[in-house]
């Protein structure tokens, strides 16, 4: 669409298919943008500079077309982790109240339970998936639609799995520390069956 006028985006959906017919409903949460990429001198590499936004709308351009990375949550994950950010946050802050130690945190039942979040928020399986996207573009009266397939091995699994470490240390860094290092995220790319 973007090619003749600009668009803009204001909603996507996804609905996710495993063989299995078990279905699985995501809503927008971000996305991301790479603006330029800068050279480094000694031919050290290159930095990417990211624009990371949370999910409102996207203006797209017809002269102005930037590949952008989307991310989706399912929505009662979505809301089960707000609860549970907010009841650690009011634990945290009473544990500093009473002079007692950050690393106390651990302990408590609502950082366990958020942690647990992340821990069984895995939904992944072996096998062929089918993927509907539904984009809601303010011109248009109902959503463009636009489905593809996919297969996941065990190795996509087994390496998305090695994220879930990697959260559970991101809560770590949020709540406990601030010195734990930020992780690298492992993505899978895949083929799609359009």
């Amino acid at each position: 669409m973007a090619e003749n006028k600009k668009a803009l985006i204001e909603n996507i959906e996804l609905e996710l298919t495993h063989e299995n017919n078990d279905t699985q409903r995501f809503i927008w949460k971000w996305f991301e943008e790479i603006l330029y990429v800068v050279d480094l001198p000694d031919q050290s590499g290159s930095l990417p500079t990211k624009k990371n936004q949370t999910a409102i709308a996207i203006n797209i351009l017809k002269d102005e077309l930037i590949e952008k990375k989307i991310g989706f949550q399912q929505k009662s994950f979505q809301s089960n982790l707000k609860i549970l950010e907010q009841q650690t946050i009011e634990e945290a802050i009473n544990l500093a109240k009473a002079g007692k130690d950050v690393q106390d945190l651990k302990a408590t039942k609502n950082f366990n339970d958020l942690k647990g979040v992340y821990q069984n928020g895995f939904n992944w399986k072996i096998g062929e998936y089918n993927i509907k996207y539904k984009v809601y573009v303010n011109s248009l009266k109902t959503p463009f639609i636009k489905e593809v397939s996919f297969k996941m091995t065990s190795l996509n699994i087994n390496s998305l799995k090695n994220n879930i470490d990697k959260c559970l240390s991101e809560i770590e860094r949020i709540y406990i520390d601030s010195e734990i290092k930020l992780p690298a995220w492992n993505w899978v790319g895949i083929s799609t069956n359009e």
